[in-house]
């Protein structure tokens, strides 16, 4: 249950098919947790330990877990060890301040989450495709693959590639 109203029910349903298209395609995880508030707790021990509880990013800690805390108006995008190589802090900072932060600051919650995640998915592309994944995305009508058009049509870019994740959660708590 959406309690803090940030996402409409069409952002959810987008999301949770472009993270399960992620997660047939690739080995990556991404968790997105939204909260009401942080109760004091650093946004930063949130991410942590929500990827260390759920086991996002598997054995290989390839995952990636976003959290917004909307009485903070907080917000932290942290990756798992194995795709510090391909996600570096630095990339990190770059997408929640670059994609994500400024659709929050428009009111547009959702669709900073759905930038965040299409600029991720830009940024793993081929170069963290788990070798072993299969590739069984969903492909548009003329045949190219696309992580583009957010529910509210804003425009964002195509991957012609096949996008790289395996196994990606799409988790909403409220507390």
């Amino acid at each position: 249950t959406d309690s803090a109203g940030g996402l409409s029910t069409m952002e959810k349903q987008y999301l949770e098919e472009e993270l399960r298209t992620l997660r047939d395609t690739t080995g990556v995880e991404i968790a997105i947790v939204t909260l009401e508030t942080t109760q004091g707790l650093p946004i930063e021990g949130i991410a942590i330990e929500t990827g260390r509880r759920l086991g996002v990013g598997g054995e290989g800690d390839r995952g990636v877990v976003i959290v917004f805390a909307e009485a903070e108006r907080e917000a932290r995008v942290e990756v798992g060890y194995g795709l510090e190589g391909v996600i570096p802090d630095i990339v990190a900072k770059a997408i929640l301040e670059g994609a994500m932060l400024p659709e929050f600051s428009e009111g547009e919650f959702g669709q900073g989450i759905i930038a965040g995640v299409q600029a991720l998915q830009q940024r793993i592309g081929t170069e963290g495709a788990d070798p072993s994944a299969t590739h069984s995305g969903s492909e548009n009508p003329s045949g190219s693959r696309t992580t583009s058009s957010g529910p509210s049509g804003g425009t964002q870019g195509t991957n012609g590639a096949n996008i790289s994740f395996n196994a990606i959660f799409f988790l909403i708590f409220f507390f």
